[in-house]
């Protein structure tokens, strides 16, 4: 049921959402993306060097942020910088959250074949 209504509310939005919009606070937003961002990705390496567990949880998520920034920085760019942002999301930031993903696999894969402290 929540992938129709995800289904018919993005169409709905497909067509009524307008092309262009001038957005309050926009600046506030990204540079609060960005902060967010560091915070996870700070507590991802702080985890992985402890080798704790929840790195699983935090590399995917700095890994679905960073893939959200690529897609957002391509396509909200203005004419003069999509090629930055072109370039920006496709040498650092869809590495980065491969990388990050690779990470949390390895991850979960060492907590799963870890023997478990009752053998």
């Amino acid at each position: 049921m929540c992938i129709l209504a995800l289904v018919l509310w993005t169409l709905f939005l497909g067509w009524h959402l307008p092309a262009h919009y001038l957005a309050q606070h926009w600046d506030v937003v990204w540079v609060g993306f960005d902060i967010v961002q560091a915070m996870v990705l700070g507590l991802t390496a702080w985890l992985a060097l402890r080798r704790r567990p929840l790195v699983i949880l935090t590399a995917t998520a700095s890994a679905t942020m960073l893939f959200a920034d690529a897609w957002f920085d391509v396509m909200t760019a203005r004419s003069g910088d999509l090629t930055t942002s072109i370039v920006v999301g496709v040498l650092i930031e869809i590495p980065g959250g491969l990388t990050l993903l690779v990470m949390a696999v390895r991850a979960l894969h060492n907590l799963v074949a870890r023997p478990s402290p009752s053998e």
